[in-house]
């Protein structure tokens, strides 16, 4: 079962005492998106976008940090640089908040600029990452023009969204 990201918070905080997950209680969070959008009730869509990502943002900093920590010990064992390690796993960052606001996106039917926003997000990863690589920032600069790109993406989307994030 999919759990769409702008209800994730809602989701969780339903079942965090729970033993086992609960789908009744995410039919009816994705109820309530469905009833938001059709009574263009930004301000609640607002409300479920703003505490989602403020928890995303939290458990995507609390693994990156652990992961920087693992990184020490990794790039040991494997002997790879351990910027290069950290490097790739600040994409932890990005890849809790990107399906939130494309998940908005989506909930209120705006598949054109969801799809956009991707489409732009890929092209900006593939010429950042192929530029930087040329000019001889190697592999260091691909992965920077990969982050590039999906912050670009990111800020689009969010953007998109700019209609009921006010």
């Amino acid at each position: 079962l999919d759990i769409p990201f702008g209800l994730l918070d809602e989701y969780l905080d339903n079942t965090k005492s729970s033993k086992k997950r609960e789908d009744k209680k995410l039919y009816q969070s994705l109820q309530k998106i469905v009833l938001f959008n059709l009574k263009k009730e930004y301000g609640k869509i607002n409300f479920l976008i703003s505490k989602s990502s403020v928890r995303a943002f939290q458990i995507s900093i609390f693994i990156f940090l652990f992961s920087v920590i693992a990184a020490i010990f990794l790039s040991k064992i494997l002997k790879i640089n351990f910027y290069l390690i950290v490097l790739t796993n600040t994409f932890l960052l990005l890849s809790f908040s990107i399906p939130i606001v494309r998940g908005a996106l989506q909930g209120r039917k705006k598949f054109f600029l969801m799809g956009t926003g991707m489409i732009f997000e890929a092209i900006l990863k593939l010429v950042f990452a192929v530029f930087f690589a040329v000019i001889g920032f190697k592999v260091f600069g691909a992965i920077t023009g990969l982050l590039i790109g999906s912050f670009a993406g990111f800020i689009l989307c969010f953007y998109f969204n700019k209609d009921i994030l006010k």
